[in-house]
């Protein structure tokens, strides 16, 4: 880890006698978590709770407000606690199964008040209260009205824009101290390195364009190994990760394997001939270097979905793929052996072309994306019921805040811009409570867009060194994509 948790620059670890009642046996690094996250506190810096995906972000964040409410009883203020809509049911229900004492609000939807007088006497009483990123911004003013003692950013890569209006919103909310909790501190740039300590210690590395000219040019654009290093020593003050490797050794062994999977032939003429029309396209607008980004990013969809399915996006498309052929084979061999398999991919499309086959052979399966609305009863059938094998999820909404150790298998059936969205995606199975070795399958059609992608993946995998990650294409990358 690039942080120590022994020695901090200008932080000593608190000799803290109890984390307060959690009702769970911590581990050794998720004890060392809080202290650490305390301690971070007792400094008055804001802190970057970073773990890999599995090791226990939210029961650490829970033992750390069991602490601050057991050991804090003058002068008490609420903690508010910021996710995606998506994560509300899984933080409640973890709150509730490691910190029963402490009292708990959702304010969200229909449950949620709005006049400030009903809102003082409600925070007064509670010590946690859940909101999402989009009902915070909704209702930004009334927030602001009140201190709070820890504001926590969950899947805090869901704001890494400084820009947007989500972020600026909510760098306004006032509160003692402030946590982000994320097991990809960076999605896109360096620049959302920035915005990410920033968001929890203003101004900790500056202003954003000395920060620019400081690191993210000669580091981008240069290849300083040495502001790159001291880029993350400075990182190291604010942010604690530990990864799998090192935290869990009697964690069973993943294996990822890359299968290139041969397009069919008419699956090839037509991935071809679009391909062609495309750069042709895309020459038009030479001049025009917005519009030809813009026109650039849906060819490239448009050649990952041929790359897939041309049905996905040529509904007179009778012929086969060669992909989705293989996909099947795999998915009906792991289900014949009684295995249960999570299923990723980034087209919604997709997983209906695929559902739909599923049907077609008897295959019971749940279905989650973005318009399912009860995520907690999907986990649980595919979880409790020995007859359902498969749980179909689009990598954005299945990729974060789900266990799901039943299953042993994970198809990933298009890749991503950037290896951590798929790192998040197989961990959802292997991660602590898993007893078996998990197998990830990552599908890729031969001589498309993928493979391109594939090797962009691995080339700034190994830029990054665990600071970067690219999810989004540069121009530079978008032409060397359809180059």
């Amino acid at each position: 880890s690039d942080t120590s948790l022994a020695d901090v620059e200008g932080v000593a670890l608190a000799d803290v006698q109890r984390v307060g009642r959690v009702e769970a046996q911590l581990r050794p690094y998720q004890e060392a978590g809080v202290r650490w996250l305390i301690a971070m506190a007792e400094n008055n810096r804001g802190a970057i709770l970073a773990d890999d995906m599995g090791l226990g972000k939210t029961l650490q964040t829970a033992a750390l407000l069991s602490h601050v409410y057991a050991t804090r009883q003058d002068n008490q203020l609420p903690s508010l606690i910021i996710m995606p809509s998506t994560l509300l049911f899984n933080w409640h229900a973890e709150l509730q199964r490691f910190v029963p004492q402490l009292q708990k609000y959702t304010y969200v939807g229909k449950q949620a008040l709005d006049n400030l007088f009903g809102l003082e006497r409600l925070f007064n009483f509670c010590n946690v209260i859940l909101t999402t990123y989009g009902y915070a911004r909704q209702h930004i003013s009334a927030l602001q009205r009140f201190e709070f003692d820890y504001i926590i950013f969950d899947e805090s890569q869901t704001i890494k824009n400084p820009k947007s209006k989500t972020y600026q919103a909510l760098s306004t909310l006032r509160s003692r101290h402030k946590l982000s909790l994320t097991g990809t501190p960076i999605e896109n740039n360096l620049r959302e390195l920035w915005a990410q300590i920033n968001l929890v210690s203003p101004n900790s590395l500056g202003s954003l364009p000395t920060y620019e000219h400081t690191f993210v040019h000669p580091i981008e654009v240069d290849g300083n190994e040495e502001r790159l290093s001291k880029l993350k020593a400075l990182a190291g003050q604010y942010i604690l990760r530990r990864t799998k490797t090192e935290v869990l050794s009697e964690l069973p062994k993943l294996t990822i394997q890359t299968i290139l999977c041969d397009m069919s032939d008419e699956q090839r003429e037509l991935y071809e001939r679009e391909k062609s029309a495309v750069r042709n396209y895309i020459l038009s607008f030479a001049d025009d270097q917005q519009s030809k980004r813009f026109v650039a990013l849906q060819a490239l969809t448009k050649l990952r979905q041929l790359a897939n399915h041309p049905r996905m996006c040529v509904d007179d498309y009778e012929g086969s793929s060669g992909k989705a052929d293989a996909v099947l084979e795999h998915l009906t061999s792991i289900v014949d052996g009684k295995h249960k398999v999570l299923v990723f991919s980034s087209f919604v499309r997709d997983l209906e072309l695929l559902a739909s086959q599923l049907q077609e052979r008897g295959i019971r399966y749940e279905y989650l994306t973005g318009q399912t609305h009860d995520r907690q009863s999907v986990v649980s059938r595919f979880s409790n019921d020995d007859d359902i094998k498969v749980l179909l999820m689009t990598i954005k909404v299945g990729g974060v805040g789900l266990n799901l150790t039943v299953a042993d298998y994970v198809l990933i059936i298009n890749p991503w811009w950037n290896p951590a969205s798929e790192a998040q995606a197989y961990s959802r199975a292997h991660r602590m409570g898993q007893a078996n070795n998990v197998s990830v399958y990552r599908f890729i059609s031969k001589d498309s867009i993928e493979e391109k992608i594939d090797v962009m993946q691995r080339r700034k995998a190994i830029l990054a060194k665990g600071i970067l990650d690219v999810s989004v294409p540069t121009d530079d990358e978008l032409n060397e994509l359809l180059s």
